[in-house]
């Protein structure tokens, strides 16, 4: 199972809520924990949809958020409210953090989210059951009072116009009329005037009234009358349940929190836990309460930590997660993370906090596990890529910031990269298989570790290549040093399957820099100082110097690099069109190489065909491009005869000297076109004026071998060389190509177009085509097209295209230059 598997089956298997996306925020996999928490449809598949599909009210700080993370950042939030997808809100914490398909290489984001809304509902009805208690506090009265032959004497209150009773209507009635439904009243005013108190409740126009009575005695202890006070308690009653509802939610939401939830008051002692903190901790609520929460801290010190910078009385009212590590009953530790709040009373103060306690030592594992699959080479377990350029770069940093005079550089800011290639890698891969190579890796890779110091950074790059970041060193010669340590550590053989396998390695040494400002730079410069040591004779290490490192440097990495890129497809091939000048018809292309170099970027033949002729990889070049264009041709023609179509097209590939010479070459171009099912009669292989007179009997042999096999040939860059009439009209040549130095100038420049026209009545004096580069405007058509060129090619058509856009010429019913043949020309003049 390969690295996305893992972690789609990670993310969809997860317990919480987490969701992988790719790179246009659309949905990979994601877990059922998250279709409940944002409220989605179960039963919907949501793969494939986009993110802002599915939430269309996601804000743009989100999405700018979301592009940050797509380049390599990792987005955490304190509790958010996010708005479901039901209407209802809910909140959460966010964290969001991409994923790499290969090494750099982000393949998308994975989020992860934690409801929040159980705390902050929980915190929320503390508070609501703190006011409701002190509105039950604040309550409304009615005095009233009686003589001794029952006449009330004073009635007040608010309640009463609650009644429909104005203040003081019922004074002078007597109390048995006033309460004749009432009994209890009347009982009330007997016992008074009798000398009892009492008291009682009872429910009026459906409100309910707590009163008290109590006698009035004169000052020979006489009782005169009575005085009672009702109380409307309908709020706090209603206030007092709510209250108590308010609770038993909090009882039930922390029973329903799958978290560990601790409530304690403000010297941090535990007052209150919920179900699940027991299951978490191994301690029962009884074990607990009243003890310090530094009972749960696996680091007294991190207790005092908190202390300090969370639990303060004055702190803030909701507090940023945090992750500390926790101690169970039996002794065991885990890794938490904390959501914590103050609770505080109708004023406003403190009176305590709570905690919600998750244990992510799981989530925190496969989080370190995924990165060191991000960062790690799977074969050895050494630093990859990524993670070497990641600490290069600090380092580069650091030695910037150390920098003002070169004497003022210290050790701790000096550092140097050993580039190191194993020399016979290849032919171990080769003879005794894969397992034998890794084997091999797997043995380079510890006895690396082994030469370098524990501070070191050492990494496979891929392949056989591998890196060592040195640092603190205290001066050049020591990273000369530890280069030929370590070279010295590859010498001894390496037993893999009962055989002794000798594998040495080249080492390239760079110091570095003021002037670097990039690993890629430094890497670079790394590699061109190895391939001076591989020339030297391998087995040795070479010091990068700008004065022997330069462009020499460079040709010899292509040099050595060739044979790589021919084996491992790094080659590609462009097409231009070729056009008919009479009607704009598509009569061919010439096949043009590229090289798609995995570091240098894409080459064009000028940067990398002199270093094949002298290293004597040309042929091998030439052969491949002859290969490829001969079977991309057939193909497009026998899909176009599919389709209906008749396309027949002609196919230029350019010639080296040293391939046309070869005595094999007129064998090969046989066997080449024919298991391409290409009819070598369209095949035109350029050849060069100069390649005339070097050898002109040579070639002419040549020449005449293939067409009798049909293989035409083409003088490309005709007017730059020295080739004579007579050997031109001998030479079984069918076109000569005019160069584009002479198409440039000829509207401007009578010579040149005096020169083109000589060399167009040449070609069809001796019965040869002519095909025109270089035309790049419409006035250098109208001109060609005026003498009679027949062929040509030139950006005013196309530049050159890879095989995909070209296709679509082949193919096209409508060519994208024939605008140009729309309208009457000036060549019609």
């Amino acid at each position: 199972m390969n690295r996305f598997d893992l972690l789609k089956t990670f993310v969809s298997g997860a317990p919480s809520a987490k969701a992988l996306f790719d790179r246009d925020l659309c949905y990979l996999a994601y877990s059922d924990r998250w279709v409940s928490d944002y409220g989605l449809d179960p039963e919907q598949d949501y793969t494939g949809r986009s993110h802002y599909e599915v939430f269309p009210e996601i804000g743009e700080e989100w999405k700018a958020a979301h592009q940050r993370c797509l380049r390599g950042e990792i987005h955490r939030t304190d509790h958010e409210p996010f708005p479901r997808a039901d209407g209802t809100t809910q909140w959460l914490r966010y964290e969001v953090r991409p994923w790499y398909e290969s090494e750099g290489v982000v393949g998308g984001l994975v989020m992860l989210t934690e409801d929040l809304t159980g705390l902050v509902e929980a915190t929320g009805g503390v508070r609501q059951r703190d006011a409701l208690f002190a509105a039950a506090r604040d309550v409304a009265a009615t005095l009233w009072a009686f003589d001794a032959d029952r006449t009330m004497t004073l009635h007040v209150g608010a309640p009463l116009e609650d009644l429909g009773v104005g203040q003081g209507w019922n004074v002078g009635n007597k109390m048995d009329e006033v309460y004749a439904e009432l009994p209890v009243v009347t009982d009330a005013v007997d016992r008074a005037l009798a000398g009892e108190p009492s008291s009682w409740s009872v429910v009026v126009e459906g409100r309910t009234f707590e009163s008290v009575v109590r006698p009035v005695r004169d000052d020979s202890g006489a009782v005169t009358g009575g005085v009672g006070i009702s109380i409307d308690v309908t709020d706090r009653d209603y206030a007092q349940a709510r209250a108590e509802a308010a609770a038993a939610e909090v009882e039930l939401i922390q029973g329903a929190i799958p978290d560990a939830v601790v409530v304690a008051d403000t010297d941090r002692r535990v007052q209150r836990v919920n179900p699940a903190f027991a299951k978490l901790f191994g301690y029962t609520a009884a074990k607990v309460i009243g003890q310090p929460t530094k009972l749960l801290y696996a680091d007294p010190a991190a207790f005092d930590e908190a202390g300090r910078t969370r639990y303060r009385p004055s702190g803030p009212a909701r507090m940023d997660p945090f992750e500390v590590e926790y101690r169970r009953a039996d002794g065991t530790t885990f890794m938490g993370e904390t959501v914590g709040a103050p609770v505080r009373d109708s004023a406003g103060r403190t009176v305590g906090y709570v905690g919600v306690i998750r244990d992510v030592t799981e989530r925190r594992a496969a989080e370190d596990r995924l990165y060191h699959q991000a960062h790690h080479d799977e074969l050895t377990g050494l630093a990859n890529r990524t993670l070497f350029t990641s600490r290069l770069d600090a380092a580069i940093a650091v030695a910037a910031g150390g920098r003002g005079l070169v004497d003022q550089r210290s050790a701790a800011t000096n550092f140097a990269v050993l580039y190191v290639d194993l020399d016979r890698f290849k032919a171990v891969n080769d003879t005794f298989g894969h397992s034998a190579g890794d084997a091999l890796l797997r043995e380079v890779a510890d006895r690396l570790r082994g030469a370098v110091r524990p501070t070191d950074t050492v990494a496979r790059l891929g392949g056989d290549e591998f890196a060592v970041l040195l640092e603190g060193l205290t001066d050049a010669d020591a990273a000369g040093a530890l280069a030929q340590q370590v070279a010295a550590a590859l010498v001894p053989t390496v037993e893999v399957g009962g055989r002794n396998l000798s594998v040495g390695a080249s080492i390239g040494v760079v110091w570095g820099r003021p002037d670097h400002d990039s690993s890629d730079a430094v890497l670079g410069e790394a590699d061109l100082a190895m391939y001076e040591a591989k020339r030297s004779g391998r087995g040795r290490s070479a010091m990068y110097s700008a004065a022997t490192h330069g462009p020499a440097g460079l040709r010899l990495r292509l040099e050595l690099d060739l044979p790589r890129a021919i084996e491992e497809g790094e080659l590609r091939l462009a097409y231009q069109p070729i056009v008919r000048l009479s009607d704009g018809a598509l009569a061919g292309f010439e096949a043009l190489v590229r090289w798609e170099h995995p570091e240098l970027g894409l080459l064009y033949p000028d940067a990398f065909i002199g270093p094949a002729e002298e290293s004597g990889q040309i042929v091998a070049v030439d052969r491949w491009v002859l290969r490829e264009a001969c079977r991309q041709v057939a193909a497009w023609e026998a899909e176009t005869r599919g389709a209906g179509g008749d396309a027949v097209l002609v196919l230029n590939v350019n010639c080296t000297g040293r391939d046309l010479l070869d005595p094999e070459y007129v064998g090969a171009v046989r066997d080449i076109a024919s298991s391409a099912g290409f009819d070598p009669d369209r095949l035109h292989l350029e050849i060069t004026e100069s390649l005339l007179i070097q050898d002109a009997v040579a070639v002419a042999e040549v020449l005449r071998g293939l067409r009798t096999s049909g293989v035409r040939f083409c003088i490309d860059d005709f007017g730059t060389g020295y080739s004579s009439l007579s050997a031109l009209h001998a030479l079984p040549v069918d076109r000569i190509k005019v160069d584009r130095s002479f198409v440039a100038d000829m509207v401007e420049r009578e010579e040149s177009a005096a020169l083109v026209d000589t060399v167009v009545r040449l070609g069809r004096m001796l019965g040869k085509g002519v095909v025109a580069e270089g035309i790049e405007t419409a006035a250098h058509l109208a001109a060609l097209r005026r003498l009679g060129c027949a062929h040509g090619q030139g950006y005013l058509f196309s530049k050159p295209v890879g095989p995909e856009a070209a296709a679509s010429m082949a193919f096209a019913a409508a060519l994208p230059w024939a605008h140009h043949w729309d309208a009457p020309g000036p060549w019609l003049a």
